[in-house]
């Protein structure tokens, strides 16, 4: 688990990173490779200052190998069901650059609020999609469709809902 320091940089950190991604993923239905590389890259530095800088609350080394582990599975994970077409590949990156992020302690509790907050937005997102709004729009999320015609959902931005709510969690449940 990183330190109260290292969640609270983690989520100012976070914040910014994940509001482009769901701009990006709402506009033009694209996560950007430098995104996903800046997202695990801030993974990589705020661990290993954790780990350097504060030895009783920090991360250890172990945790930190274990966490680069589950960003490999995760990666191999998104690759495979990305080959499916169920979901875009740059949100399987996205995911695999966020879940070191999360504890594995917290694990449950993130899986239940990413479930709660994407069937919310896939909701809020059908109706905009279905108001005269959405007609003119420019916007990829709200007039393109998959090849099957079925409507696509930006990934991306519950991913970042759910993590940048869960760091700043993380660190207001510190204070």
């Amino acid at each position: 688990m990183l330190s109260f320091e290292a969640a609270l940089v983690a989520a100012v950190v976070l914040t910014p990173l994940m509001l482009y991604a769901a701009y990006s993923d709402l506009r033009y239905l694209r996560l950007p490779n430098w995104l996903v590389i800046a997202t695990f890259v801030a993974f990589v530095l705020i661990a290993v200052g954790d780990i350097l800088f504060n030895d009783e609350t920090g991360m250890s080394w172990g945790i930190f190998a274990w966490r680069i582990g589950a960003v490999i599975f995760f990666f191999i994970l998104g690759f495979l069901v990305h080959m499916t077409g169920v979901v875009g590949g740059g949100d399987m990156k996205l995911l695999a650059a966020l879940v070191p992020f999360v504890a594995p302690i917290d694990a449950q509790f993130v899986l239940i609020a990413y479930c709660v907050i994407a069937l919310l937005y896939c909701g809020i997102h059908w109706v905009i999609r279905k108001s005269p709004v959405a007609a003119g729009s420019s916007w990829a999320s709200l007039n393109e469709t998959d090849r099957r015609g079925k409507m696509i959902i930006p990934v991306g931005v519950i991913f970042g809902i759910t993590v940048v709510s869960y760091t700043w969690l993380r660190v207001a449940s510190a204070l």
